[in-house]
């Protein structure tokens, strides 16, 4: 759509033009003439012209230089091309005289404007940058252009002096849509052009998600993922949605809830997660968040001091410091049982218990990560040890074996050293192996196992030196021999001041082995057990407190061993002695102390906790301490002549669950502690949906917390409440107080302003809480600043908000939203831009949003001035093709008009017209088409100078979003066609079968004033005579599709019937039996004979107009019919019945009588009808007497007469033997055929 502004119209009052001409004509002799109008003016711009003379105007003939004329005196003009025009005005004065005056004006085009979408251009909302790239021109060459508007459609507007061609402008939009671009440009001489481009910006949103780390190890750390669900309810416009981790790994997400998934990250770093989605429309969008990850596997890199050592030598073992890590170290044996476990960065001193390969573990955790080593190290060597065999003896009577018990590893040479430690013995060393001292009873002694003989009660160490020659190592063992009864005096306790449930310590000095103990001879003097230090007491039984302990040792061994063999041993029950001893009342146990109380608790706030000691009277507690579990300690100190302990009170002020302690002291230092735990508490709290604005209806939501209860008591309803009486109570600060008992209410605040709503509770209990919270309700007021001036067409239009909000200091108004009215794209600017295409009355709505989500709205109706085209389709909007449609044009302040009746095959597709009469147009094919009318008129500008407008639109107006149609729907009608299958020949019956479209579905047929209606597609149609038989044929269908509209044709077609007779005749051969045939036919006729001798083969039939057949060897009556068929098709038989009496005649004789009597002289063969002949006659002796290829008459002489053939002798009387071939002539393909038999020559 185009607006054209009037250059240089001057228009003069009547009255003040009037005292010109006088002022002239009294002062010029002669009258002067002119043109007065701008120099210029702007294709499809109107231009005035005015006619002035001195004389006065009477009437003016204008010519404008483009083949246009006009008689009215000032008349406006619009040029159609840009070019250099002449104007010629002829004017008639009011003295009669006329005068010519011509005047150049200079038309020019307006700017072409060039539009395209840059390619670059992002039109996915989230990340949208919009640009298009002008390469308009002014239009002309002798022109720039000077300015450029750009409207967005969505209220944006960009404006740029001097633009360049090939300028690229950008814009970057709020919302999705679909934007009509008007791009406004004028040139140096004002001429104007709008032209427009189309642009979606397609809908796509950000997802995003949350995640945090489930776990971490050596290997992988676990992070779980989940989706902000606020964006899921949109998935339905998800083509794809992937989460690509950032370390190779993608995953397609398929479960749209906030459920986690899971990724396992195998390196370290930070890692860029990206949630991207990939839209239906092809978008996609992309959520970063970066994970670290920080897997603590250690390279593990120890150090230890050796790898083989002596048994009794130790090992230390190093790692680097980790910062943060713990260190464990494990020793284990080849069975991989744990030797020894270490802590600590460093191991130092670690003595393998025995020779042997040990395998060193090295754990190194750092945060949830374990990393491992295994190492190994080897004790080689010897442990020395020992088997001592009658080593407990009540007195010295037995020899003691000492048998070596070493463990070795690697190696077999040892030397051995046994100390007996006999003061009593020599001190002399015995070696059985090398004879030395072997029987002296020696102190020492080197053998492997060795033997000593002690003369006196002890209760020594006996050791043992195991040298390891091969690896120089040695080790000892030391080992006890006792020989002595058990005495008193080895046996004791370390206190005497104890209190119960304090260890008590029982000290053994001296070699027992086999000691049991009786901890209290009060509770059972039998109950002896293992002896064990230290013990516990939890009470006494005596009442006094007093304990009296026993031990039972034992000494000496039944076993009398002989050897080191283990089984050479002898029983003797005499050689153990054992002894009991009872320490009586040998120590007192203070009492602990009794800290036991009976504990009552309030379970409203505050609660009072209540308590007291179910052993009041404890005349040794000194002091008692309270921890109460909520921060707060007390201790209370006892006075020693209180008969009994006081009760106890503590309160808690805020609910929650407690854990509390009480700990008694005695004076003896004696303790005692029990522990509670309890849950306290009853509150409220509520919440209520926002925003809250004046008017609206607020929900609230309540909500009441019982410590160590879910039950929601005061939601039930009886009888399922009948103990619990719970109540909640609501002021919502509306001067009626506490009221509303119920839960989750609704309330409406209806003027702005901040009020104080409480939620009271009352539990059955009697506890009751109040919660308080301060609901604020905002005030907006949408509005819109008043249109100063008149809108005029193609004016570029900027709205400007005015809308308020009551507390400018806390809230603010954060969105807007137009809407237009022109069903064009609606925007969320504040104030926007706005180009109306179409012109009239238009309803503009505005929607204002402060922060906390309140609206309001404002409404105004504006009006532009400008053509208002309007249409009605008058005729049926949906027809049969051909159709005749008839348009009304409603339109008003138009005086042009074009009509686009969308028919581009048509070449008067567009009618030019100053009439607003009703039109009508014909559409020849089929298809939908959608009509515009363009229509345009000047209008005046009373805000500026009362300038002139040209302005032109178009209706429906496409440029809206949503817009009206006028639109004609041709339907085609489906083809209707016949064949018909047969021949067109009279006596027959042919196939009526349609060709016609899929469509049809009932077939009726009109022929011989009948006529079939049938669901069957083919009909059959018997022919009775020749002429000529019209049929038509109009098939139905029934409608389907939105239209429902039933487009039927027909078709009618004239049939001719022909007719054909077959007609022959025929004659016969004298000799053979050949019969020829002759066809009486038509040229082109088809004819074909069947002789009816089947016996003949492929000869039975012919196909030429004349015939001939031999019967020939065949006799008798034949069949013969001649099958015609007429070029039209038609068919015809005659059968003609003929007889063939032919026979072969052939007599040989077999006998002759050559005797010159005229009878029966020579051998002739009666044949007739061959066409091959050949005879001859042998004698007796094979020789040929006679040879003829010729049939000879009977009277001939050339037949055999019984001589011989060329000589003439006589043949003698006797058989003769003769060979006939010949063949028949009348036989098709006759073979030739022999015959041989005797002849007797009889000479009488």
């Amino acid at each position: 759509m185009k607006r054209f502004k009037r250059n240089g119209i001057v228009l003069f009052a009547k009255a003040f033009a009037t005292l010109i001409v006088l002022f002239l004509n009294f002062c010029l002799a002669s009258a002067q003439c002119s043109i007065q109008s701008g120099d210029y003016a702007c294709v499809d711009d109107l231009i005035g012209f005015t006619a002035n003379s001195t004389n006065g105007v009477s009437s003016v003939a204008w010519k404008f230089g483009d083949g246009n004329s006009s008689t009215t005196t000032s008349p406006n003009h619009r040029y159609a091309s840009a070019g250099q025009y002449t104007v010629t005005a002829t004017i008639l004065q009011n003295n009669g005289a006329t005068c010519e005056v011509t005047k150049q004006i200079d038309v020019y085009n307006p700017p072409d404007v060039q539009l395209k979408l840059d390619p670059s251009s992002i039109v996915c909302l989230t990340e949208n940058n919009i640009c298009i790239i002008d390469n308009s021109t002014s239009g002309n060459t002798s022109t720039t252009n000077t300015k450029r508007i750009v409207l967005w459609g969505d209220g944006g507007k960009t404006d740029s002096n001097n633009p360049r061609t090939g300028d690229k402008i950008c814009y970057t939009y709020q919302q999705a849509g679909k934007y009509s671009i008007d791009v406004e440009l004028t040139n140096s001489k004002g001429c104007e052009t709008i032209g427009t481009l189309q642009v979606e910006v397609l809908k796509d949103f950000q997802g995003t998600f949350f995640t945090g780390r489930e776990s971490r190890d050596c290997e992988f750390q676990t992070n779980w993922f989940t989706l902000d669900t606020n964006w899921i309810k949109n998935k339905d416009d998800l083509a794809l949605v992937e989460i690509d981790y950032g370390d190779g790994e993608k995953d397609t997400v398929t479960n749209f809830s906030d459920t986690p998934f899971y990724h396992d990250f195998k390196k370290n770093g930070n890692f860029s997660v990206f949630l991207i989605l990939t839209f239906k429309n092809g978008c996609q969008t992309r959520f970063k968040r970066t994970v670290g990850v920080s897997l603590d596997k250690v390279d593990i890199n120890h150090s230890k001091s050796d790898s083989i050592l002596c048994y009794g030598e130790y090992f230390e073992f190093s790692h680097p410091v980790v910062p943060g890590a713990s260190f464990l170290w494990t020793a284990l044996d080849t069975a991989m049982d744990v030797v020894q476990m270490f802590g600590g960065q460093r191991v130092v001193n670690f003595y393998p218990p025995r020779p042997a390969k040990y395998y060193i573990e090295i754990r190194i955790k750092k945060g949830d990560c374990v990393s491992y080593k295994q190492d190994s190290i080897e004790v080689v060597g010897v442990k020395a040890g020992a088997r001592i065999l009658n080593a407990s003896q009540c007195e010295p009577k037995d020899t003691v074996f000492f048998c070596d018990a070493s463990t070795t590893h690697r190696t077999t040479d040892l030397s051995y050293l046994w100390k007996f430690q006999d003061g009593n013995a020599e001190p002399c060393t015995t070696d059985t192996k090398n004879g030395v001292n072997k029987n002296k009873n020696c102190n020492f002694s080197v053998d492997k196992n060795a033997k000593h003989l002690y003369d006196t009660t002890m209760c020594d160490e006996v050791w043992l030196t195991v040298v390891d020659n091969a690896n120089g190592c040695q080790d000892s063992s030391r080992e006890y021999v006792v020989i002595k009864k058990p005495v008193r005096e080895d046996f004791g306790t370390d206190t005497r001041d104890n209190c119960v449930l304090s260890p008590v310590h029982f000290e053994v000095e001296g070699c027992y082995d086999n000691i049991q103990i009786n901890y209290d001879s009060m509770c059972g003097k039998n109950k002896f057990i293992d002896f064990r230090s230290p013990h516990i007491y939890k009470t006494t039984c005596d009442s006094t407190r007093w304990v009296t302990w026993g031990i039972v040792a034992i000494t000496g061994d039944e076993k009398v061993y002989h050897s080191c063999d283990s089984s050479d041993y002898t029983i003797e029950p005499n050689r153990v002695c054992s002894d009991t001893f009872w320490f009586h009342k040998d120590f007192r146990l203070n009492p602990a102390p009794r800290p036991e109380a009976n504990l009552t608790f309030n379970g409203c706030l505050p609660s009072d906790l209540v308590g007291n000691f179910f052993v009041q009277e404890q005349k040794h507690v000194t002091d008692i301490y309270y921890d109460w579990g909520d921060g707060g300690f007390d201790t209370t100190y006892v006075n020693k002549d209180s008969s009994k302990l006081a009760d106890f009170t503590h309160r808690y002020t805020t609910s929650g669950d407690y854990s509390g302690s009480i700990t008694m002291t005695t004076d003896s230092g004696c303790t005692g502690t029990v522990y509670f735990d309890r849950k306290i508490g009853f509150y409220n709290k509520f919440d209520y949906s926002k925003p809250v604005c004046p008017g609206a209806s607020v929900q609230f939501k309540d909500s009441i917390i019982y410590w160590g209860d879910t039950n929601q008591y005061w939601r039930w309803e009886p009888p399922d409440q009948p103990t619990r009486p719970e109540k909640v109570y609501w002021d919502f600060d509306d001067g009626a107080g506490f009221g509303k008992h119920t839960t989750e209410p609704t309330h409406v605040f209806n003027t702005p302003g901040t009020y104080r709503v409480r939620m009271a509770s009352v539990d059955g209990t009697g506890c009751s809480d109040t919660s308080t919270q301060w609901v604020v309700v905002e005030n907006i007021d949408a509005g819109i600043r008043d249109l100063a001036k008149k809108l005029l067409c193609d004016d570029i239009l900027q709205l400007f908000d005015s809308s308020t909000v009551a507390d400018t200091t806390f809230d603010k108004i954060v969105s807007y939203y137009w809407d237009f009215g022109d069903g064009k794209t609606p925007s969320f600017l504040k104030d926007p831009f706005h180009y109306y295409s179409t012109y009239g009355d238009f309803t503009i709505t505005h929607v204002a949003e402060n922060k906390v989500g309140c609206k309001d709205t404002a409404v105004i109706t504006i009006n532009i001035d400008g053509p208002l085209p309007h249409f009605d389709i008058l005729s049926d909007t949906v027809a049969c093709v051909p159709h005749t449609v008839t348009f009304k044009n409603n339109s008003q302040k138009a005086s042009d008009y074009i009509w686009y009746f969308g028919d581009t095959s048509s070449n008067s597709n567009s009618l030019s017209t100053k009439s607003d009469s009703n039109v009508s147009f014909t559409y020849t094919n089929p298809g939908t088409y959608y009509i515009y009318l363009y229509a345009g008129d000047s209008v005046v500008n009373p805000d500026n100078g009362n300038n002139i407008y040209y302005c032109n639109s178009t209706f429906p107006d496409t440029n809206a979003l949503v817009h009206e149609v006028r639109r004609v729907v041709i339907l085609p009608i489906p083809q209707v066609d016949f064949d018909t299958e047969g021949s067109l020949c009279k006596g027959t019956s042919i196939s009526l079968v349609d060709q016609s479209d899929s469509i049809y579905q009932t077939y009726r047929w009109f022929y011989q004033n009948d006529s079939v209606i049938s669901n069957q597609s083919t009909n059959n149609v018997y022919l009775e005579d020749t002429g000529t038989l019209e049929i038509r044929y109009r098939p139905t269908y029934i409608p389907t599709g939105p239209y429902q509209r039933k487009c039927y044709d027909s078709i009618t077609k004239t049939l001719e019937i022909f007719e054909n007779t077959a007609s022959f005749d025929f004659t016969q051969d004298s000799i053979c039996p050949t019969f020829h045939f002759s066809a009486n036919h038509k040229e082109n006729d088809v004819l074909e004979w069947n002789f009816g001798h089947v016996s003949s083969g492929h000869r039975n039939t012919a196909f030429e107009p004349n015939a001939s057949h031999n019967y020939a060897p065949d006799v008798g009556e034949f069949d013969v019919c001649l099958y015609s068929k007429s070029i039209e098709g038609c068919w015809d038989t005659l059968c003609k019945t003929i007889e063939s009496n032919h026979r072969f005649k052939m007599m040989i004789p077999n006998i002759i009588t050559p005797n010159s009597d005229g009878l029966n002289d020579r051998f002739e063969v009666e044949m007739e009808g061959e066409d091959f002949y050949e005879l001859s006659i042998f004698n007796r002796w094979g020789e040929r007497v006679y040879f003829s290829n010729l049939d000879y008459e009977a009277s001939s002489t050339l037949n055999w007469d019984a001589t011989v053939q060329g000589n003439g002798k006589t043949c003698p009387p006797g058989t003769y033997f003769y060979i006939l071939k010949f063949r028949e002539a009348c036989i098709y393909d006759g073979q030739k055929e022999k015959y041989s038999g005797t002849v007797t020559v009889i000479y009488d």
